[in-house]
């Protein structure tokens, strides 16, 4: 489904493509390698173009319940939602002092046009849909064409309200909204694996972006600090040895917290109110977010990290008293499954960042929802986070792996020197910050899609 009318065909009418590494400016505009595509009607130009900074905004053209109009969420309920508020989409003042128009096509799809006239003329010819939304710079949100008064004359009038009859009266089942082109259920949306690719790739997309990367950035550089601090204290006999470890871990996952919920946020912004998040949107209810899912988080590992610690105990208590080698080895089989559960329950732990900044809910009720949702969808669950993982690892590979070779090359009297560990560990951090803030994105569409999109009826 395209943003032009049915029975045109938008590869023909694109024609030749040529590609230009020529970066495109506007007020606000990242520069970005744009695909240029002279339509017919010259001098008329539509450029098919991605910013960088755009690209968060576009992640999807299929718009699930979750962006409905509902209660307030968090972003609006401060001054920067006050002043959205004011200005909604369908009635905000486009900036005029650039002739530029970026549109955006129903499937998401990105096209620029370098003037007002461009625009006209193809909504003129019939190219583009009054499903098509627009904007001048990559800071104001999308709007209808018929909200602009550029183009309100070429709109025709239409209802703006779905009719009844097309809703469902089943009680219990509620019909997700969709975004423009898909309020006629025509709409398609890939499922199964190729799906899961298909968002993941998106994820990607909106992972490039310089404030999520340096957010995951200083979080791994904190954690680094915090761990080369850990080696370098050496507590007496009368301080419990892990006791550095265990409060390095604690600081690393309230740091971890405030970063997860920082990127979520801004994530979530984009997806639900397709428009990069102002500067402070992320940051609202930064405190409680993060400290639901420092608790929620905490939950999790400890439980984990308490039964092996535990097991292990009772395994050295065992086989000291002299117990039958088959009772030591059924304490030490539990032990190991539990080790090995452990790191699929935790990337699957990367779900709760989303489900406590979309629901906005206590950490123990995120809990319950976390595993309600795992358990309902558990392959499709699994099949995502592996794939993202996978997807994930190839793109941060070249990052790790010299790092990694620096490790292995290293002798151990060198990996014990202090300068050495702290150079290591900050290079580390540096290499694993694509992969984490990938991660981290991706988790948003990942719940959402399983939430909304998957079993919408029960929502």
């Amino acid at each position: 489904m395209s943003g032009f009318l049915p029975g045109t065909d938008l590869p023909s009418l694109l024609g030749r493509a040529e590609f230009s590494s020529a970066p495109e400016r506007g007020q606000g505009d990242s520069p970005a390698t744009a695909v240029r595509t002279r339509l017919p009607g010259p001098p008329f130009l539509l450029t098919v173009i991605t910013p960088l900074d755009q690209r968060p905004s576009v992640v999807g053209a299929t718009v699930g319940p979750w962006r409905r109009t509902g209660r307030p969420r968090n972003v609006e309920m401060t001054r920067w939602g006050a002043e959205r508020s004011r200005a909604t989409p369908d009635t905000i003042s486009m900036t005029d002092h650039l002739d530029a128009w970026y549109i955006r096509l129903p499937d998401g799809r990105i096209l620029r046009a370098g003037s007002t006239a461009a625009v006209r003329h193809h909504l003129e010819a019939g190219r583009l849909s009054a499903d098509c939304r627009v904007r001048r710079l990559s800071r104001d949100p999308w709007v209808l064409l018929e909200a602009c008064d550029e183009f309100a004359d070429l709109i025709p009038s239409r209802p703006r309200v779905a009719p009844a009859s097309r809703r469902s009266s089943s009680p219990g089942v509620n019909v997700p909204a969709r975004g423009p082109g898909h309020g006629n259920g025509l709409g398609l949306q890939t499922v199964g694996v190729p799906g899961c690719v298909e968002e993941l790739l998106k994820a990607l997309d909106s992972t490039l972006v310089r404030g999520k990367l340096l957010t995951v950035l200083c979080v791994g550089l904190v954690g680094a600090g915090l761990l080369t601090v850990a080696n370098l204290l050496q507590p007496g006999q009368d301080v419990w040895w892990p006791l550095p470890w265990l409060a390095a871990g604690l600081a690393l996952l309230v740091a971890q917290a405030v970063g997860a919920c920082l990127v979520t946020q801004s994530t979530f912004i984009e997806l639900s109110r397709l428009r990069p998040a102002v500067p402070g949107e992320a940051a609202v209810g930064l405190g409680r977010n993060a400290f639901r899912l420092a608790v929620a988080e905490f939950v999790v590992v400890g439980l984990f990290v308490g039964a092996s610690v535990g097991l292990g105990t009772l395994e050295g208590i065992l086989r000291g008293q002299g117990q039958p080698d088959a009772l030591v080895g059924a304490v030490a089989a539990v032990r190991l499954v539990v080790e090995v559960v452990f790191w699929p329950v935790l990337g699957l732990s990367l779900l709760l960042a989303p489900t406590i900044i979309v629901e906005e809910c206590s950490p123990f009720r995120a809990l319950g929802l976390w595993a309600g949702l795992v358990r309902q969808h558990l392959g499709r669950t699994f099949v995502y986070e592996a794939l993202a993982a996978g997807l994930g690892a190839v793109v941060s590979f070249p990052l790790i792996f010299p790092v990694a070779l620096a490790v292995g090359s290293a002798a151990p009297a060198e990996l014990a020197n202090p300068v050495v560990h702290a150079t290591l560990a900050t290079l580390a951090a540096l290499a694993l910050t694509p992969l984490l803030a990938y991660l981290t994105v991706a988790n948003v569409s990942i719940y959402l899609n399983l939430k909304y999109e998957q079993s919408p009826g029960a929502h």
